[in-house]
């Protein structure tokens, strides 16, 4: 079986520098958007890279 790894960091270059999610700060629910809340949601996800599902 081929291991996935989540690409944590490609995420965040698209996030926060292509789509600048920081930017919508000023939009009710974007108030708290950061790079440091955007890394651990994507990190969040990490329990799905193992063959197990995290389980």
């Amino acid at each position: 079986m081929v291991a996935y790894k989540a690409p944590v960091d490609e995420y965040m270059f698209v996030l926060h520098e292509v789509l600048r999610i920081q930017d919508f700060a000023h939009i009710p629910g974007f108030e708290n958007v950061s790079e440091e809340l955007t890394r651990q949601i994507l990190r969040s996800g990490r329990p799905s890279d193992r063959p197990d599902g995290g389980v």
